[in-house]
């Protein structure tokens, strides 16, 4: 009877010592697969720090781009400023001398009325007056022009700043919430 029993502790020691390494090899299995997801996972996330290594690396290249470009354009448009407001000077100036021009004329008019028929030089004087105010309204006209053309390439020049500043902001913003 001590044999059988001493059989079955035996027998019954065995199967657990089986179930036991059994456990324990499942156990082992359910660990390396653990450290091999999370070596996975250490490799992708690794892969996106690099990757986002490189895009920020492009983005402050392009950061850098974009702000020598605002900055060559914000001198155009100082430049074309400039240019726009010596038109404008000149345009006042022209203006100025046209309107001194206009009421001299207009005298003139009302006096060539009164003396016509006695005083012939001054119908002729008339016509040399007449002659030098179509070349000064000429010459105001193609400055108004120049005036015109001016202001519009300095509102695109404005714009394409502004519309570049508020793409800068734009990235870095972007660039801010995805830190």
């Amino acid at each position: 009877v001590r044999a059988a029993e001493a059989e079955k502790r035996e027998a019954e020691t065995r199967e657990r010592t089986v179930r036991e390494q059994a456990a324990a090899q499942r156990k082992m299995a359910d660990r390396n697969d653990a450290v091999e997801a999370a070596r996975d996972e250490a490799r992708r996330l690794q892969e996106a720090v690099e990757k986002a290594e490189a895009e920020a690396e492009r983005a402050n290249k392009r950061l850098a781009e974009l702000d020598v470009t605002a900055a060559e354009g914000w001198q155009q448009v100082g430049a074309q400023n400039q240019a726009v407001q010596g038109l404008r000077a000149k345009s006042v100036f022209l203006r100025k001398m046209f309107m001194k021009e206009k009421r001299r004329r207009e005298k003139e008019e009302r006096e060539k009325e009164a003396v016509k028929l006695r005083f012939k030089p001054l119908k002729e004087r008339n016509v040399e007056l007449e002659y030098r105010l179509a070349n000064q309204r000429d010459a105001m006209g193609e400055a108004d022009a120049e005036v015109s053309r001016l202001t519009g390439a300095l509102k695109a020049q404005a714009d394409a700043a502004d519309n570049l500043s508020r793409r800068l902001r734009a990235e870095i913003s972007d660039r801010e919430r995805a830190a």
